[in-house]
């Protein structure tokens, strides 16, 4: 019998082809998010093995006890996971995944496009020349400001603030401050960009761009006191999660020209524009402010790579293996815990950019790199792979394996052996 997954909405079609070899799938038809009455409703109804939800389906002890004991794998279509109950997840033994990594670009371009939109306040000229008024070439109209030589300041420096930081400096000729629970040693040898703390961050950047997951400890990152540090000049960019800023703060910065601007692609109630109904007309009509609807990774590369990631999560784990990227990473596979570590000050920070926690993804990360990157890490005076694995993993077996590899071919078939070994035991 084929496993049956459980698809909550229309996605593109990539993953979904990918599924269909393997899988029965059935594919939720509705417009929009589908009900909690009626997700409950099917997982009661039928014992699927896997469910691929979205961020707008929260994932809790609720709906996973009505998904019964068939259910193996909760795969996200997003990046971030702050709708499912990750404790819940693995009390449950099923393992979550989500899809980092392949919206990289489209994220930092989105993000770029967004303090180009607000510093040029391009919506804000459509508007006014769509309503007629543009009557011929002004000196003092919709001047803004350029990019070039001003200071750039990364809160969260992972995967998607490198790509922005990387962009920024080379294209644009910005300085880039950071700041993170953890040096990023790519992104200061890519982009000369100093670690700082947040307040520094706040006083001297010209563009503040938000890039850290929903957590409780970024709930309100950026309130009262945050903006009151910031230039008048500086505008602040959000394409991670809405509650990152504080709705109220944000408001009263952008009527009282505290800060120049705000560009964001999420909100703190969405899907709600606003949490106060009375914000709303407000919001509405400040010209200080570009809002797009959570679409930074709605590009075509990157929404079929996501569906990608997602089907590859869920047939590894029906066929008993590793997913490519799990996050309840206190959950054990097949018995053993396989190597993952969750704190952030361990993880390899790879010459081309890639975070990497485990050994799956040290082996996704071998496939990707040029043999450049790979030569950086690997070459007769070092092997930085092999004593990452040694000493952070504590994995002897893929460390020696690793030691012997010169190439990166032989890289990758020594981790792909060391995961067979283990997944089998």
């Amino acid at each position: 019998m084929r496993p049956k997954v459980l698809v909550t909405r229309k996605i593109p079609d990539r993953g979904i082809n990918i599924l269909k070899g393997q899988c029965d799938v059935e594919i939720c038809q509705q417009d929009g998010p589908i009900s909690r009455k009626e997700l409950l409703k099917k997982l009661k109804s039928k014992k699927y093995d896997a469910v691929l939800c979205l961020l707008t389906e929260k994932i809790d002890d609720e709906l996973l006890d009505a998904a019964g004991s068939n259910l193996k794998i909760v795969a996200n279509y997003a990046v971030g996971f702050d709708n499912i109950d990750l404790k819940a997840c693995t009390k449950h033994g099923i393992i979550a995944t989500n899809t980092p990594n392949v919206l990289n670009q489209a994220v930092a371009e989105h993000t770029i496009a967004l303090m180009m939109s607000i510093a040029r306040r391009i919506p804000e000229a459509d508007r006014w020349t769509r309503k007629g008024n543009y009557k011929g070439w002004d000196p003092n109209g919709f001047i803004g400001t350029e990019f070039n030589g001003k200071i750039l300041g990364i809160i969260g420096a992972g995967r998607i603030g490198t790509v922005v930081a990387k962009i920024c400096n080379k294209g644009f000729n910005m300085k880039v401050l950071y700041h993170d629970v953890a040096k990023n040693s790519y992104i200061e040898q890519e982009t000369n960009a100093r670690f700082v703390d947040l307040n520094t961050i706040l006083r001297e950047s010209d563009f503040v761009s938000l890039h850290v997951p929903a957590i409780e400890t970024t709930r309100h990152l950026i309130s009262h006191k945050e903006f009151a540090m910031m230039k008048k000049t500086a505008y602040i960019i959000n394409t991670s999660r809405g509650p990152v800023i504080n709705e109220d703060a944000l408001i009263h910065a952008l009527e009282n020209k505290t800060i120049a601007g705000a560009a964001l692609d999420v909100f703190e109630c969405e899907p709600k524009l606003v949490c106060d109904p009375n914000n709303y007309q407000i919001v509405s009509h400040l010209d200080n402010v570009v809002f797009t609807p959570h679409i930074a990774s709605a590009t075509i590369e990157a929404r079929q790579s996501m569906s990608e990631l997602a089907a590859k999560n869920i047939l590894a784990v029906l066929n008993g293996e590793m997913p490519i990227t799990q996050i309840n990473t206190d959950l054990k596979i097949n018995g053993i815990k396989k190597g993952i570590i969750t704190d952030a000050t361990s993880y390899f920070y790879a010459n081309n950019g890639m975070v990497i926690k485990n050994l799956t993804e040290l082996q996704t990360a071998l496939e990707k790199m040029d043999d450049q990157a790979f030569n950086y890490h690997v070459n007769s005076m070092k092997n930085d792979f092999a004593n990452w694995v040694k000493n952070t993993i504590k994995d002897q077996v893929a460390s020696a394996l690793l030691e012997k590899s010169r190439t990166r071919s032989q890289a990758v078939n020594a981790v792909k052996h060391r995961l067979k070994i283990m997944i089998a035991a």
